[in-house]
């Protein structure tokens, strides 16, 4: 019923262009998951998002929804055994 460990990847120049390309790339997805050529289904409760970036400012805006609901975003995700941070400093794997 689930497809785990789906990544979608962004790049733009800044954090909130970046968050309004990946909103429009996951209703894409969420789109195709609810058709019926997958019969998948997209749990936002397991959903976040993770904006990376050595020069982000505070007040940058990174706000990813799925239609009403906005995404969770996290500083740092364990992803294939690999922990990653926003910053990409990897002290938590160390």
């Amino acid at each position: 019923m689930y497809a785990d460990n789906t990544v979608i990847y962004v790049s733009a120049k800044t954090p909130n262009g970046a968050a309004e390309t990946l909103t429009d790339e996951i209703q894409n997805v969420s789109q195709w998951l609810k058709s019926k050529v997958s019969n998948l289904t997209l749990n936002i409760k397991k959903t976040v998002s993770m904006c990376f970036s050595l020069k982000r400012k505070v007040n940058d805006s990174f706000i990813v929804k799925l239609d009403e609901d906005e995404i969770k975003e996290v500083s740092d995700f364990k992803f294939l055994g690999v922990i990653l941070d926003a910053q990409l400093k990897f002290d938590k794997r160390v």
